[in-house]
């Protein structure tokens, strides 16, 4: 609620609203080459401080100006849209203000006034760099587009003004903290109410790098012919953070710009359980693309002093230099491996391209795999490329002994899955495994 609250507070604070509509009024006008709105200096009635300049006219933010005489106060005192198709020619323009436009290079200009109940209290501009640019749609569409401007100023001017009043009476005990933080509830749940739940679900990945919050498993890889484990795959549990999945938790923090960095803490915190897995078996770590091409992801990932093997999850596209990122890690001795091969971006042609050492066949072929034969000549066609390319097949979610035999048939090499070993956690591997074995 926090961040709501100070975006709630940064929106109603005029100067920053009335910046953001030089900027979209730009944006909203194709021949316009700038804007810039310039308000009654509080200090002194007379002045106009520009206090939003964007585009070609930007240099003129902070300026303060005489209103008297001017296009700006002509447009204040008419209380109308005002139009020079030519800086440079027309009279009713001072020569101070030719000048000032002669460097900025600009010719058509549009002024509108910016209105508080009923009073003039400044003005729009928009600007063109060539002469008669402005047509009457031009003109119809910034004249109404400067009323609601000036409509919001004054609803952002007296929200604003409210809640200073609301701050001033917890300061003088004449409000408690409780109440005036419920009216900010109520009001941005009023405002904004598709931000309440945004705001809960960044609260929530912020809880997720919390110690002890995201918690290491360790799932076994086995040799589908001697039943042998040959490696671990390592997983990520956010146990007190249940109400999503794993890849859901992942997906929100890459959509709040924050995945890599979870992915980050995840790696960190897997590596520093790793002691649980013996040292001669490989340890696969899951990474998107784009982590994996991060430089602080290769200086911990080559500093782990074990056998690793990185395991690229297909949910999101591979980078275009994603087998040039990867060459330091590999010729390093890190084998790669491409997971859920069949659910997604991992398409033939991607395999064809990295060449990983590892393919690992989604759980939508292993499902029923021992029945099902078009899903068996699927697997099968995964299994040749593999050979083709000198790469290990690992079949996952192996979860009975006919789907078992039915993959070991077929010439998959690996698998993992609930029949071969649960994932566990790193006390709980520690206390099977005898050191040395």
């Amino acid at each position: 609620m926090l961040r709501l609250i100070e975006t709630l507070a940064a929106s109603l604070d005029p100067v920053s609203l009335v910046r953001r509509a030089a900027e979209q009024m730009c944006l909203y006008t194709p021949a316009a080459s700038g804007a810039g709105i310039a308000l009654c200096d509080p200090a002194d009635a007379d002045q106009l401080r520009f206090v939003a300049a964007h585009g070609s006219v930007s240099s003129l933010l902070g300026h303060v100006i005489p209103r008297s005489g001017t296009f700006l106060d002509r447009s204040m005192l008419s209380r109308a849209t005002e139009l020079t198709h030519d800086i440079a020619t027309d009279c009713r323009v001072s020569l101070n203000t030719r000048a000032i436009a002669a460097a900025l290079d600009i010719r058509s200009w549009i002024v509108t006034p910016l209105l508080h109940n009923d009073v003039a209290i400044g003005a729009m501009s928009v600007v063109a760099r060539e002469p008669d640019v402005f047509d009457s749609a031009a003109i119809e569409a910034i004249t109404s587009l400067s009323n609601f401007v000036g409509a919001l100023i004054n609803s952002q001017s007296e929200l604003a003004a409210l809640f200073g009043d609301l701050y001033a009476q917890q300061d003088s005990g004449r409000s408690s903290s409780s109440f005036v933080a419920s009216t900010e509830g109520f009001v941005a749940k009023l405002l904004y109410p598709d931000r309440i739940e945004e705001d809960a679900t960044a609260h929530r990945i912020d809880d997720l790098f919390a110690p002890g919050a995201l918690i290491p498993a360790f799932q076994p890889i086995v040799d589908l012919r001697t039943r042998k484990v040959v490696g671990y795959e390592a997983l990520s549990r956010f146990p007190e953070a249940s109400e999503r999945n794993v890849q859901e938790w992942f997906d929100f923090a890459r959509h709040a710009g924050r995945g890599i960095e979870l992915e980050l803490h995840a790696l960190r915190t897997i590596l520093a359980a790793d002691d649980a897995i013996p040292e001669n078996l490989p340890l696969a770590v899951n990474l998107s693309p784009f982590a994996a091409a991060e430089a602080e992801v290769h200086d911990i990932l080559l500093s782990a002093g074990r056998p690793l093997v990185i395991e690229l999850t297909e949910h999101e596209r591979f980078p275009d230099d994603a087998l040039e990122t990867l060459a330091p890690l590999r010729k390093a001795g890190i084998d790669l491996a491409i997971d859920d091969v069949g659910a997604g971006y991992s398409t033939m042609l991607q395999i064809l391209r990295l060449r990983p050492d590892i393919v690992k066949i989604d759980a939508e072929f292993t499902a029923d795999v021992h029945n099902d034969r078009a899903r068996r000549v699927l697997t099968a066609a995964i299994v040749q490329l593999a050979r083709e390319i000198s790469a290990v097949t690992v079949a996952e979610a192996i979860e009975t002994n006919n789907q078992l035999l039915a993959l070991q048939q077929l010439g998959v090499s690996l698998g993992q899955g609930y029949f071969l070993g649960r994932p566990q956690s790193s006390s709980e591997i520690k206390r099977r495994v005898r050191p040395g074995s």
